[in-house]
């Protein structure tokens, strides 16, 4: 499992879109849609200050959201 599939099925269940997540967090869309696309892999912080300040749920809420049968990736 990525960072951006994290991110990705986080941002989702909240219903917001990347624009949104990249003004709130002052980042290039560029950037983040890479992420979320698997082409680049976020720094584990970026991941982590995502799901804290932006989407308000901590790294393990995170990471069931995207994978929710509970296998590891």
């Amino acid at each position: 499992m990525h960072g951006g599939n994290i991110l990705r099925c986080a941002r989702k269940h909240i219903g917001m879109t990347q624009e949104e997540v990249c003004m709130l967090m002052d980042m290039n869309l560029a950037t983040y849609k890479r992420w979320e696309q698997g082409v680049t892999e976020p720094d584990f912080s970026h991941v982590l200050q995502i799901c804290e300040i932006v989407f308000k749920m901590d790294l393990l809420q995170a990471i069931a959201l995207a994978n929710p049968e509970g296998v590891a990736a």
